[in-house]
């Protein structure tokens, strides 16, 4: 069973994602975070086949053990930047899962920074076909199905 893990600070987009993403993929076990914190604990202990994550997201609690060299250098503004927190910790990762980001964000510097770890990005907001078509397309057992 394909494992999702959903990142997003807004209640309204976690709701409807999980909604979508239920119907659409019966399959599949869908996990929530809200914070780059809870994140981070979450991903210490599982490895979810896929990562659908916003950037601007809150650190949480007792991130600082965690900031690694993108989050160093952007410290100062880091507050609602949580999600490069995340993508710091996965760097770190021997094998890290595949990462989607789900964001309203166009500043081309900050897309620059997220790394090769990021597949895709789904622009926000997107509709929910563009959002469950991306996600579909990336994870491993709707890939086989759909050929």
């Amino acid at each position: 069973m394909p494992q999702v893990l959903f990142i997003d600070d807004e209640p309204y987009h976690l709701a409807l994602a999980i909604e979508i993403l239920e119907e659409a993929i019966p399959n599949c076990e869908i996990v929530v975070t809200e914070t780059a914190h809870q994140s981070i604990q979450w991903l210490s202990e599982h490895t979810p086949d896929l990562i659908v994550m916003d950037i601007f997201l809150p650190l949480g609690s007792k991130i600082a053990e965690s900031l690694g060299p993108r989050t160093k250098e952007y410290q100062d503004n880091m507050r609602h930047l949580g999600g490069i927190a995340v993508l710091d910790f996965l760097d770190k990762r021997p094998n890290p899962p595949k990462v989607l980001t789900h964001t309203a964000c166009t500043d081309f510097e900050l897309l620059e920074i997220l790394g090769d770890i990021v597949h895709d990005r789904i622009p926000k907001p997107a509709s929910l076909e563009v959002l469950l078509e991306v996600i579909q397309k990336e994870l491993p057992t709707t890939k086989s199905s759909q050929n």
